[in-house]
């Protein structure tokens, strides 16, 4: 049985209405691909902390937690994620991609020319139908 790893996202909106994307670099699992940034809750660490602290290492920002967004577990072929994922808003900082080799901020219309973690289709779906909603 593959191993489940809890992982945290943040759906970061900037005030055009975009959320911010990042691309993993190439010697990383799934290297390439774009994805909310985020990542791995540490053993006895809450959620929100994890997000928090990941942001903070990964793009140099602080976020304010607006909501959950998602929680889904995504089987990859050699291992399984439990991906929470929670809307954001960022403080007045500009991120930079400290771990990542690239960020752009995109918008539903134009978010599927970027090739994204397929654990992250699920976001993108829920984003849409919040979109719907106003």
């Amino acid at each position: 049985m593959k191993r489940v790893i809890s992982v945290v996202a943040a759906i970061i909106e900037n005030e055009n209405g975009e959320w911010l994307i990042a691309k993993r670099p190439q010697h990383k699992t799934r290297g390439g691909y774009w994805e909310f940034p985020g990542g791995k809750i540490e053993a006895g660490e809450e959620a929100q902390t994890a997000l928090k602290r990941e942001i903070s290492e990964e793009l140099g920002i602080r976020i304010s937690i607006i909501a959950k967004l998602t929680n889904q577990l995504h089987h990859y072929p050699d291992i399984s994620i439990e991906l929470s994922s929670y809307l954001c808003k960022a403080g007045s900082e500009a991120p930079h991609p400290h771990e990542h080799t690239a960020i752009e901020w995109v918008n539903l219309n134009n978010i599927q020319r970027y090739q994204l973690s397929a654990a992250d289709n699920g976001i993108i779906e829920a984003l849409k139908e919040r979109a719907k909603q106003y």
